[in-house]
């Protein structure tokens, strides 16, 4: 083999090598790149999740106080019923309690 003939496979390894160097550069940029994008994708969504977290305990809460004062409300109707019928019934109660004294 000539000398000329080494010089040009030595020159067609050396551009080879140089050529595999930069695109291992580029590969490692570009992986570097989606790396971080990725990671603010993933910022962004756990951002968002957070968000509607809070959304979502705070119309559970305001559906749970909502609620609680509907039962309050349907309890103390219901007790208020209660009270009335009980009363009703006092004086009846009443003259059977002095009807076993006087019997008794």
């Amino acid at each position: 083999m000539s000398l000329a003939a080494v010089q040009q496979v030595n020159e067609a390894q050396k551009k080879a090598e140089e050529m595999l160097s930069e695109k291992a550069r580029e590969a490692r940029s570009l992986t570097a790149e989606a790396e971080a994008a990725g990671a603010a994708l993933l910022a962004g969504v756990k951002s968002e999740a957070a968000q509607k977290n809070v959304r979502l305990a705070v119309e559970a809460d305001s559906e749970a106080d909502s609620e609680t004062l509907n039962i309050m409300q349907k309890s103390g109707k219901d007790c208020d019923a209660l009270r009335a019928s009980a009363e009703g019934k006092v004086p009846e109660a009443a003259g059977r309690i002095v009807e076993r004294i006087v019997s008794g």
